[in-house]
């Protein structure tokens, strides 16, 4: 399980497109994989075997074969019965261990333990930032307004970004992985900023940013579990990830009130920092890919390459042709706006975001309450 995992994480794939799948090889990348031959060129036929060995030569009989032998010839030709054209890649049966659904009930549960902690990692940065706020005053000498502001765009940020970075997974050229990865990078780049900023401008663009940044960790964790549960079960699972989610902005204000009353506004932001390196390094290493027709684009690219047969295609491929990548990311980007006309969605999103307000609304006032009525020192007043 720990290979197959580190193999579908972004190093893994990276490593094994490097080695040419020498390191970290998939099952049709192995010298005793058996190709089917409806997936060769029609020049390449036997009548005595319906799969050929990676290497061309052809199969034995029956008869003479291992168990072993028998039980992958015939897990390799179980196609999805689903796929009716020959040149179509689909999964190989319904328990084919490349899909996400068929993993093991522990691979499963460690991906959606990595998956909540993405989201934790960047959900505690809204909250996190809340005991600099004095620190923000005294430094820049700003208003209570201006400083708290560092929040709010940080929180306007995560519901704005969803629009136009969570649809890039939905294209299988990309995936869950590149976009989750690439924007966590994006979020400690514009992290330093806030840490080395010289004024409170540079601190509010920049929070801006990393909000930003991390919306897909925030709005799309979920389709990442449906990747990998079924619908039976999603619902349960939906609720244990939520609790990534909610553990970030209550946690945020403790850790980070001791920080900043021990060593200034700049260490809760080093926090943030580090947590969110340490998550990017894990998840680059042990965070699978999750989006099945990603999964499956790869293997048909792995396919054609083994097998020569430029027919060869996934399903999301075939659904595509005749489309270029640019053609179909604008097509990605416009249906979150199409959607959004939906008067049911749009006063459900209304209502999100009033509770939404109410929750971030406690952030605000404890420093106000504890702090200034009751005179809590900065640590302490983020425990109530």
């Amino acid at each position: 399980m720990v290979q197959d995992i580190f193999r579908d994480s972004t190093i893994g794939q990276t490593i094994n497109y490097i080695s040419n799948g020498r390191i970290l090889p998939y099952a049709d990348q192995r010298p005793d994989f058996r190709i089917p031959l409806h997936f060769l060129p029609s020049t390449i036929s036997s009548p005595d075997s319906d799969a050929i060995t990676l290497c061309g030569d052809l199969e034995k009989p029956r008869g003479t074969q291992s168990p072993k032998a028998e039980l992958t010839r015939e897990s390799t030709l179980a196609m999805d019965a689903d796929v009716t054209d020959p040149y179509v890649v689909g999964w190989y049966g319904g328990d084919d261990q490349e899909n996400p659904r068929n993993w093991s009930s522990a691979k499963r549960a460690f991906v959606a333990f990595c998956i909540s902690f993405l989201t934790f990692s960047v959900y505690i940065g809204s909250a996190i930032y809340t005991p600099s706020i004095p620190g923000l005053m005294t430094e820049f000498n700003v208003s209570q307004t201006t400083s708290t502001l560092g929040l709010t765009l940080y929180v306007l940020a995560y519901g704005i970004g969803p629009m136009f970075l969570s649809p890039l997974q939905e294209l299988p050229a990309l995936g869950r992985n590149p976009v989750y990865m690439t924007t966590l990078f994006l979020f400690i780049i514009f992290q330093i900023p806030v840490v080395m900023a010289k004024n409170m401008n540079t601190v509010l663009a920049f929070r801006f940013l990393t909000g930003f940044a991390s919306s897909p960790a925030l709005a799309t964790g979920g389709a990442s579990m449906a990747d990998i549960y079924s619908m039976n079960h999603v619902a349960y699972v939906l609720g244990i990830w939520s609790l990534g989610g909610v553990a970030g902005p209550i946690i945020g204000p403790v850790i980070g009130g001791f920080a900043a009353q021990t060593n200034g506004w700049r260490w809760p932001q080093y926090e943030l920092l580090w947590i969110v390196s340490f998550s990017l390094v894990f998840l680059l290493l042990l965070l699978p890919e999750t989006y099945g027709p990603t999964i499956l684009l790869k293997r048909a690219r792995r396919l054609r390459k083994l097998t020569g047969n430029e027919l060869l295609r996934s399903q999301s491929e075939k659904d595509s042709e005749g489309e270029s990548f640019a053609a179909a990311m604008k097509e990605a980007l416009i249906r979150p706006f199409i959607l959004a006309k939906e008067p049911v969605l749009m006063f459900a999103n209304l209502y999100v975001g009033f509770v939404y307000a109410i929750f971030y609304l406690w952030f605000e006032a404890f420093p106000l309450v504890f702090t200034d009525i009751y005179h809590f020192r900065l640590g302490a007043s983020g425990l109530p």
